[in-house]
């Protein structure tokens, strides 16, 4: 079904949009009023299932990964995941180094260690790159990262984490928002906030939301056009 379905393999999807596109590929003069009855028909027919909220269930780009056994094994449609890492597992994986164009040579654990001069510094940022991978483990806290000076690397950290998690597994959900109608909608199909930048002096007039969030506690998220749902979520904020 192309290169978009295959990127989905081994994960639930619920975008609406993924089912009339499945609709129209099975049946090639469906109607707009046909693909509603079929969602319709769906919602109050298919058997209702619940999101793995197992806390030791990975899901990576090439099946689902145990923490605790660290064994890999193929996808289940038991195991209902709404995102996973971009990323194959590889029991075997390296440190690369990389040549650069002015012959220098790069290597991430070298980087990560340049980013800081306290090693401790550079141990939470890997605790941080973990707990990315884990989200049904309740955490309770949040990561943001703050410097007085520009050209530090939290960008390229921050781009290396979106990359371990890949599209449509993370959203940028800024602090004044957090108070804000219909902007906590993302956390409903992704396992990760990531947000470049926050304005300097925003203010957020409600905090609860926030607080929610961090602690996997439920938050009530509301949704342009349907109804309002309780949610909760793990969760990363820099």
């Amino acid at each position: 079904l192309g290169d978009t379905y295959k990127k989905k393999r081994g994960i639930y999807v619920t975008d609406e949009l993924a089912i009339e596109g499945l609709s129209q590929f099975f049946n090639s003069d469906i109607t707009i009023n046909e693909i509603k009855e079929v969602i319709h028909w769906l919602k109050r027919n298919v058997e209702h299932v619940r999101r793995c909220e197992d806390k030791d269930l990975i899901a990576v780009n090439n099946g689902i990964f145990h923490y605790d056994t660290k064994k890999l094994e193929d996808f289940s449609p038991y195991y209902v995941f709404l995102t996973k890492s971009c990323v194959d597992y590889n029991p075997n994986a390296i440190n690369p180094v990389i040549k650069m164009p002015n012959d220098n040579e790069w290597d991430v654990e070298s980087w990560m260690l340049d980013l800081n001069d306290d090693p401790e510094i550079t141990n939470l940022f890997w605790e941080i790159t973990s707990a990315l991978l884990r989200p049904n483990v309740r955490w309770n806290k949040a990561a943001m990262l703050m410097s007085n000076t520009g050209n530090n690397g939290k960008g390229t950290l921050v781009e290396m984490w979106r990359a371990l998690l890949g599209d449509g597994a993370h959203c940028s959900i800024p602090l004044s928002d957090f108070g804000k109608d219909f902007m906590l909608e993302p956390l409903i199909r992704t396992s990760a906030i990531i947000t470049d930048e926050n304005d300097v002096g925003s203010y957020l007039d409600k905090a609860a939301n926030l607080k929610a969030v961090i602690t996997n506690d439920v938050v009530s998220i509301n949704r342009k056009f349907k109804e309002p749902i309780s949610y909760h979520d793990s969760f990363l904020f820099q």
